[in-house]
């Protein structure tokens, strides 16, 4: 027992030390670009095809101007190598900048124009996708021609028309093909121009973009609705009757909204009411309350 004793008494019995005081945290400015590789200078290259070295001539000052005085990236064309050159600044503000020039070069490259590659600059949701009429359809000679022709349509008729209900924008270089556009518009360009390849009608593939159209308008509308209804009634209000109504109902009912909100009201109800008559759909805002909406105004 007094074995036991000792050895707890011996467990409980502390020694005093002072105590430590521990160094003050050290404080570490973020790192630079040119620093997050060890100082080393990142680099990129984009080859320029012959057919697209005078077109460069004549349009570098619109590529050099963006790349240089907002991107914050040295560029330079070397002649003997027939490329565009692209490197990182000490006062680059983002490593991602380099890459995103580098896209936007490459796409003036394939095709596209100044105004439309710059987009990749700005927004960072835009990819561009290339395939060849041959990874659809194995066409050889006068057929091959014809799809040729079925895609670009009579003046371009048929690519402009894909190109605005799709939101893209489409180069046809022989049989290859590039589209610069975010993922989802990318994906119903590319299954228009397939049908296109396959063979089907110019007229069929029209309808087919009418319908995919108006579903992503109906998406973009109802969006739109929600952000006048939450600077109308402010966010409670909507939640508490947006889920299930149907919007041109609820616009219009008298018991929502107050005298205040009438003209704001009766805009919107009246823009639902074009909407509608032009889809001849009626809209329901099952899922409203689920959108991230941002002040409109």
């Amino acid at each position: 027992m007094e074995s036991n004793q000792a050895a707890s008494s011996m467990e409980v019995e502390t020694v005093p030390s002072e105590a430590k005081l521990l160094p003050p945290k050290p404080k570490f400015e973020p790192l630079k670009p040119h620093e997050m590789s060890d100082g080393q200078v990142q680099f990129r290259k984009v080859n320029v095809p012959p057919h697209r070295y005078t077109p460069l001539k004549k349009a570098w000052m619109d590529i050099y101007t963006p790349i240089y005085e907002q991107m914050k990236i040295d560029v330079r064309m070397n002649l003997k190598a027939r490329r565009v050159e692209l490197k990182t600044r000490p006062d680059t503000p983002d490593i991602s900048n380099l890459q995103k020039c580098a896209d936007f070069v490459h796409a003036f490259m394939l095709g596209f124009d100044v105004i439309d590659a710059i987009a990749l600059l700005r927004l960072d949701e835009l990819y561009i996708e290339s395939f060849e009429i041959k990874d659809v359809k194995t066409l050889r000679g006068d057929h091959l021609s014809r799809a040729i022709g079925r895609l670009s349509g009579k003046g371009g008729k048929t690519k402009f028309a894909i190109e605005n209900a799709s939101k893209t924008r489409i180069v046809i270089a022989d049989t290859k093909i590039h589209i610069l556009g975010s993922f989802a518009n990318i994906k119903i360009a590319r299954d228009s121009l397939c049908s296109l390849i396959l063979g089907s009608p110019a007229g069929k593939v029209y309808s087919k973009l009418r319908a995919v159209t108006a579903r992503l308008a109906e998406r973009l509308f109802s969006k739109l609705l929600i952000k006048i209804l939450r600077r109308i009634m402010g966010s409670a209000g909507v939640e508490n009757h947006l889920h299930g109504l149907d919007i041109f109902s609820f616009l219009t009912s008298s018991l929502t909204l107050d005298s205040s909100s009438r003209a704001a009201a009766a805009a919107a109800a009246a823009t639902a009411h074009r909407f509608h008559r032009r889809h001849r759909n009626r809209l329901f805002l099952h899922d409203a309350v689920v959108f991230n909406v941002v002040g409109l105004f």
